[in-house]
């Protein structure tokens, strides 16, 4: 009998500690993740839209989500990856259609979606870059401004000195 963890239902067999911690948060997001790719997978099927490039798109959409939540460290990527390609491989299978023809598609998503991570912070960190090097060009500029101004001004007050 499943258990009611707040807004997640978490099967019988996967023992629930009323303190939520963060490996169960992770716990709970993967079986987000599963359950999407099995539900999506059923939809698909109801649709007749079972292809590999449907699969391999409804897998890195739940793996880009799943990963989304963690801090991308390929020891968390692992797994998420694996437990993907598994639950698409049973969704496949529960749906009647054939895994073999089906299972690159579901492989290519992982990858993909795991991938998005990375690329999300390459992208954040380019961003970042745009920014600092934007300020720096300010703050050069700020710095000749006020180098020029204190020349002149010098140079204001030398020729003062020699007219006088």
């Amino acid at each position: 009998m499943p258990k009611d963890v707040g807004n997640q239902v978490v099967p019988a067999h996967r023992k629930v500690n009323p303190s939520i911690n963060l490996e169960e948060v992770q716990i709970m997001s993967e079986y987000q993740m599963k359950d999407r790719i099995v539900e999506e997978l059923k939809k698909a099927k109801e649709a007749g839209q079972i292809t590999a490039e449907k699969v391999s798109e409804i897998v890195k959409g739940a793996v880009a989500a799943a990963v989304a939540e963690t801090k991308g460290g390929v020891q968390e990527l692992r797994p998420i990856v694996k437990d993907a390609v598994t639950a698409a491989v049973e969704g496949l299978k529960d749906t009647g259609e054939d895994v073999r023809e089906n299972v690159e598609g579901a492989v290519e998503g992982a990858i993909t979606g795991a991938r998005s991570r990375g690329d999300q912070a390459v992208e954040a960190t380019r961003e970042e870059l745009k920014k600092l090097e934007k300020r720096l060009e300010d703050e050069r500029t700020r710095l000749a401004q006020s180098l020029r101004e204190g020349l002149n001004e010098a140079q204001e007050a030398l020729q003062k000195e020699k007219e006088e």
